[in-house]
């Protein structure tokens, strides 16, 4: 042991000072105890269940996380005050009850109090824990005049409640809105409650007191719903149709009440002609996302049909039937997007489905400029379309996912942007948002933060090396330096990730002891070499890799047991 060493031991041993206990003291805390009567424990019950009890229960059914975060005193001062507001008024109407005869009887008004609160605060929660009510909400991100400020981004893993979401918005366009049995959830009730807070207004839609599949809008301003585009995920339609032309009012305002997944939208054909009639502002949205000029126009056929009618650059010719699903999709998106208005809000389900990379950055670039004076709301499991630059700029990133108690909504705060923004300037290490970072975005939980990229490469070397099962999720290509760990932390633990590692050198022990102090809900462990693989003078380091990021034999066993931990906190 070095004399350092040696040193921070024997201060550590000494700066700690003896407890002691007296007897007399031990004799005097029993006797104050012998002295409490049935009444004070009484007190000290009522005070418990009827005060910090309820605030405790609020706390651990709507923001669970803190219990973690905060230390036994902090959450008890937290829990009391949640509920001393509603026990300070049962004490004033108790104290207005019970006057007696010389000022009011305390006792009977603390216990009214203490019943009166208990009564209400557990009977509010009673149904919250019987039928796992809660609300969940999003912020849609509000545009101001900088380009992609009003871009809401809706990312998380399959399952997660995304569509829900979106056909919250699609209820909310319709003249008559119904929920069937299969769309209520039997868990709430067996009701639907969707509130809209909008131009300073607010409403909602529910299901009526009857309960059913019947609904009532209720606003105070007597306002109707907000209305927006919607485009569900599968955009398909007749290839051949009838004539008939609607403007986008009509269209967003009577939009067909689609039954099940992938139904034909056939009142799409009447923005067909609606934008061959306005075939040059139509065609320069739908080209540039294209890439290439595409002509196209609609014919009728012998029998009387229409049908869209698409030059090929062979000078042939492809109608509806023989279109591409990407085209196809196209033709919704920028349908979606030619004629919208300043202040409108367009909802696009997967606008990536059926387009190759290239196409999606270009249909980004398409929203991102557009969303400087209206709302676009897209729900995606594509990397391409989460715009890094445009959440920093204000877009909003909300992650959907699920819980035992249902679907939660994360969304990033204002630490975790300014982390984004750091590690986006960071031009030495770009794949710390790449494509694969992006990626992770989308995953259920349980991601590894690792130093870098080598760390990934030679850690899932090392997994198949020994053949280790199941494999470790890692987060990219790291974090781009032991000190951006925490930033990539704070925008994972923003968007309600669970289970968060993270893997630090053997020469990192001063950054991985101060992670661990600012996240002591996730787990963190030390490499024993004091990099992942061998370096060569004059920066010479060891590691547990080899310069040709194969594992040494000699740390098979210490690299199996590192995964092995890590497996089990992931998964416990």
């Amino acid at each position: 042991m070095s004399a350092s060493a040696k040193n921070f031991y024997a201060n550590f041993f000494e700066s700690r000072d003896p407890i002691t206990l007296t007897v007399s003291t031990q004799l005097s805390l029993i006797s104050e105890a012998r002295e409490l009567d049935g009444w004070h424990i009484a007190v000290g019950m009522l005070g418990f269940l009827g005060v910090i009890a309820p605030g405790f229960l609020i706390v651990y059914h709507y923001h669970p996380d803190l219990i973690v975060k905060l230390d036994v005193a902090k959450l008890v001062v937290f829990s009391a005050s949640l509920s001393v507001p509603v026990v300070f008024v049962n004490l004033v109407i108790a104290t207005a009850a019970y006057p007696g005869e010389d000022g009011p009887d305390q006792k009977d008004a603390l216990i009214m109090a203490a019943f009166g609160s208990a009564s209400m605060l557990y009977g509010a929660l009673l149904p919250a824990y019987i039928w796992h009510w809660q609300v969940v909400r999003i912020d849609l991100a509000v545009p101001d005049g900088t380009a992609g400020s009003g871009l809401t981004i809706l990312v998380g893993p399959n399952g997660g409640g995304k569509s829900t979401i979106l056909e919250c918005f699609r209820k909310l366009n319709s003249q008559q809105p119904t929920f069937t049995e299969g769309k209520r959830n039997k868990l709430s009730g067996d009701r639907v409650s969707i509130g809209v807070d909008f131009d300073s207004h607010s409403g909602t839609l529910r299901t009526i007191d009857q309960g059913g599949s019947q609904t009532i809008w209720e606003s105070s301003s007597n306002l109707t719903p907000p209305r927006s585009y919607v485009l569900p995920s599968r955009r398909v339609f007749q290839p051949y149709f009838g004539l008939g032309s609607w403007s986008r009012d009509q269209y967003r305002n009577n939009l067909q009440e689609l039954t099940m997944r992938g139904q034909q939208m056939d009142q799409f054909t009447t923005r067909l002609f609606n934008a061959l009639a306005n075939y040059p502002a139509f065609s320069t949205v739908f080209n540039r996302i294209y890439g290439e000029d595409l002509s196209w126009t609609i014919d009728q056929s012998e029998q009387g049909q229409y049908y869209i009618k698409v030059a090929k650059k062979s000078a042939q010719f492809h109608n509806s039937d023989g279109l591409g699903e990407g085209v196809v999709s196209l033709l919704f998106i920028a349908d979606a997007l030619f004629d919208s208005a300043p202040g409108e809000t367009i909802v696009i389900d997967e606008p990536e489905l059926s387009l190759h990379p290239q196409l999606q950055r270009r249909l980004l670039r398409e929203i991102v400029a557009i969303t400087s004076d209206r709302q676009v709301l897209i729900s995606t499991h594509s990397p391409e379309m989460i715009d890094i630059r445009s959440i920093i700029n204000g877009a909003a990133l909300a992650r959907i996912a699920e819980d035992n108690e249902g679907s939660k909504i994360y969304q990033l705060n204002a630490s975790a942007r300014s982390a984004l923004s750091i590690l986006q300037t960071d031009f030495f290490n770009p794949h710390s948002l790449g494509y694969d970072a992006r990626s992770c975005f989308f995953a259920e939980d349980r991601l590894v933060i690792t130093e870098g990229q080598e760390d990934v490469v030679c850690f899932n070397r090392a997994l198949e090396r020994l053949n280790f099962r199941p494999s470790i999720p890692f987060f990219g290509f790291g974090a781009g330096g032991a000190s951006k760990i925490p930033l990539v932390t704070q925008i994972l633990k923003a968007l309600g990730f669970s289970r968060i590692g993270a893997v630090f050198d053997g020469d990192k022990i001063v950054e991985a002891a101060s992670y661990r102090t600012d996240f002591p809900m996730f787990r963190s462990w030390i490499l024993p070499t004091m990099d992942v693989r061998d370096k060569p003078a004059p920066n010479l380091k060891i590691g547990v890799c080899d310069s040709s990021y194969d594992l040494k034999p000699s740390y098979f066993r210490h690299v199996g047991r590192l995964f092995s931990r890590m497996n089990n906190y992931l998964h416990s």
